[in-house]
Order: structure tokens, then sequence, then C-alpha cells
């Protein structure tokens, strides 16, 4: 059976991007130091992104009416790992053009981001790269969406 990218899953990927988007005050920004509009919003809006770039790679390799091939977990990183090689070659590349950055570097930085917000009242207070995030998830799902209809949803 082949996969496709799950429009659905991508648009709710999307809503995330637009609920941390609308934290920011330089939204549209792709880099540069981030300005949140309040201090309270550093957790929301690094969950916000983080869901979002998880709701993302998981949307890019799904089976109809199945759901998702990458399983269950948070961690960007060790989703990216299990996407196709073929998959990960192009979205690497895609992103590099999208915003002259390397994928794999925020993928690694940013891997534990939502679990480690989204729990911080449980575990000590994280260090976070906010502008990292940004490039990571902003650059993530422009690179999905240019590459849509170049290939990138199927296996």
């Amino acid at each position: 059976m082949q996969s496709k990218l799950s429009g659905t899953m991508y648009e709710i990927a999307k809503g995330y991007q637009k609920a941390a988007q609308s934290m920011d005050c330089d939204p549209q920004a792709m880099a540069g130091v981030v300005r949140l509009k309040e201090e309270n919003l550093l957790l929301p809006y690094l969950v916000n992104y983080s869901f979002c770039c998880e709701i993302a790679l998981k949307s890019i390799e799904t089976l109809p009416g199945e759901g998702t091939l990458l399983g269950k977990g948070h961690k960007l990183n060790d989703l990216f790992a299990k996407l196709t090689p073929t998959n990960q070659g192009k979205l690497k590349d895609e992103f590099l053009q999208v915003t002259g950055e390397d994928l794999s570097e925020h993928l690694i930085r940013c891997s534990s981001y939502f679990v480690s917000a989204r729990y911080n009242y449980e575990t000590r207070a994280g260090c976070y790269n906010l502008t990292a995030m940004r490039i990571l998830a902003n650059g993530l799902m422009q690179s999905i969406a240019n590459l849509g209809d170049r290939g990138l949803r199927k296996m």
C-alpha cells in the first residue's frame, strides 16, 4: 500500500503554527530574535510550534484510514528518522533551500521541546532556543508545502 501526505494532518499542523505565530511580535519572520507579545507565552509558544512540527512530520507518511506510519512519540529527531530515506533527503534539501540552514541541527536542538515545555511543571526548567524553534517549524511547514507536488507525498 502506498502512503501519501495527509492533508488533514497538515492543516492541523498549520493551526498549531498559526497559534504560535499569534504570540510572536513578528509572526512572519523566519530568523532573528523572537519577541513574544507577553512573557507568560513562552511555554505555549514552544508547545504549539513543537506540536506543529510533530504533526507535520507525521503527515508525510500516512496510510489512508490507518493513520501515520511513524507511530507515537513526540521527539522530532526520532520521528524524522522514521521517514523513508528518500523523504528524509528531499526534506533536508528543501529545508536548506527555504531557510539556508541544516534541518538535522534544528531537529536535534528542538527534538524534546514539546515534552519539556508541555510538562515543565514536572521537571526542571529547560533552556530553549526560540529562534531555532521558529526556523524549524516555519521552514518545515514551507518545505512540506513546496514538496507536496514534487513527490514527498509518496513512499
